[in-house]
């Protein structure tokens, strides 16, 4: 099976660096097994915005956002940020 590369944005790096430790162990599993399959994971295609899929993970109190660019089967991770918080600011 041909895996997926992860990238993270600046911003994405720098939120998974400001994880508690639980969360952030969550995000790193995550974000590994987004490499195996990124839409098997339990992710749902955000609406109205193309190609961007969202995970929820620790107990569902945080959220990792990315785009999926298929043709060079690449993630880019653009957010890892709490529920509350994950949304603000995105345009479609």
């Amino acid at each position: 099976m041909i895996r997926w590369t992860v990238e993270l944005r600046p911003v994405a790096r720098r939120e998974l660096r400001l994880l508690d430790d639980g969360p952030k162990r969550d995000a790193a599993a995550l974000i590994a097994d987004l490499t195996e399959d990124p839409m098997q994971v339990a992710a749902s295609e955000m609406r109205h915005y193309q190609n961007t899929w969202k995970a929820r993970f620790y107990h569902d109190q945080y959220r990792i956002i990315y785009r999926i660019a298929r043709a060079q089967r690449r993630i880019v991770v653009i957010r890892i940020r709490p529920r509350g918080t994950a949304y603000e600011g995105m345009k479609g």
